[in-house]
């Protein structure tokens, strides 16, 4: 996971980041064995809002995603790709308590499903359209 911030506008607007992911998965249903892989590269905006002892920060982003999957099934090689539009929004409130940050954040990523199957229909590999996530964040500076 890469992650690049490209400049800041203002006090607390970031103008800029760019984000690539890149992940890969062994693959073995019946008589397929191979590998799913997917990379996606989005731009974001981002603000950060002060709501009384919080920090408010919010983070739209949008980009493109590309998945594949290659294989052998019955020993014919196989190899299937799919690109698509995503998109994510997410929001993280923290607080600084002392020398920590704590916070919790949320995401949502909505982007084209990437299902793989064979010719008769059975599933081979489903990577889901929406994700949602919420995490903790602690932050001690250096």
């Amino acid at each position: 996971f890469k992650q690049k911030t490209a400049y800041e506008i203002g006090v607390r607007l970031v103008g800029s980041e760019m984000c690539i992911r890149d992940s890969a998965s062994e693959v073995s249903r019946g008589q397929f064995k191979g590998e799913w892989s997917e990379w996606s590269a989005q731009a974001s905006v981002a603000r950060e809002i002060p709501v009384r002892t919080f920090v408010l920060a919010v983070q739209l982003a949008g980009g493109v995603s590309r998945a594949a999957l290659t294989g052998e099934e019955m020993r014919t090689s196989r190899t299937e790709v799919g690109t698509s539009a995503c998109g994510s929004v997410s929001a993280l409130a923290s607080r600084a308590l002392g020398p920590l940050t704590l916070g919790v954040l949320t995401s949502l990523t909505v982007r084209g499903a990437a299902h793989f199957a064979r010719a008769n229909g059975t599933s081979l590999w489903h990577e889901p359209s929406i994700l949602a996530a919420v995490m903790a964040q602690v932050a001690l500076p250096l």
